[in-house]
């Protein structure tokens, strides 16, 4: 029935070639399959790997591949559908757009402090607070917001438990302070799936979120891309 499910949602979407669609009907059951592993209710995974379809320009990618196929001899075929093969497995969006972080890492998280000068709250001196807090229960699920590779994990005296995400040449996000890490360096990450859990690790006085957001190698401010 999901896959009955997602095949409908896949033509709504654009994606009429039969060979890529059934390429991207095995990648979107792959993430329906990750997201219950990470703990989603069914209906929620679902939702979340509707969003994954809608956010792929996939009338684009089947135009791509009927245009390489009127041009092209076997073994551009071949290619093409290698090429096609690729994209399923590593998000159309990463190979042709940019596209910046676009969602809250925590689901009903409070943002307590905001990007900018601040009373540091241990150090009670006045300095740069270059991301967001974002307050939430101790073990609320973390979300990568936007198709990533994790670049880094760890742990830092200051920073607690965390991850760095790598989301094209642009785009970059670090996640501080928390409780459980359940991805590893490498990894390729779909937007909205669990990366980890909020803690309090590190320099930190409660269990919040500390959000970064960072272009060309700059931090910015992350109520920017929420």
């Amino acid at each position: 029935m999901i896959e009955q499910l997602l095949r409908r949602q896949l033509k709504a979407a654009g994606l009429r070639n039969r060979h890529l669609q059934s390429e991207m009907l095995d990648h979107f059951m792959c993430s329906y399959e990750d997201y219950l592993e990470n703990g989603y209710q069914s209906s929620e995974a679902l939702e979340a790997v509707i969003k994954e379809i809608n956010t792929n320009d996939l009338g684009s990618m089947n135009r791509s591949y009927l245009i390489l196929n009127l041009k092209s001899n076997v073994h551009m075929n071949v290619l093409c559908f290698c090429f096609a093969s690729v994209l399923a497995i590593f998000g159309f969006g990463q190979f042709f757009d940019q596209d910046p972080p676009s969602m809250v890492p925590v689901k009903n998280g409070e943002i307590v402090s905001s990007f900018g000068m601040r009373m540091h709250p241990i150090k009670q001196v006045e300095k740069m607070h270059y991301g967001i807090d974002i307050k939430a229960e101790e073990g609320a699920k973390v979300l990568s917001p936007e198709y990533a590779v994790v670049k880094e994990t760890g742990y830092h005296t200051k920073k607690g438990n965390y991850i760095v995400l790598s989301h094209d040449e642009v785009y970059e996000t670090q996640f501080y302070h928390l409780k459980d890490i359940v991805v590893s360096v490498d990894q390729k990450i779909a937007k909205g799936m669990v990366i980890g859990t909020v803690g309090s690790t590190g320099a930190s006085m409660r269990p919040h979120l500390h959000y970064e957001v960072l272009k060309n190698g700059k931090r910015v401010n992350p109520k920017d891309y929420l």
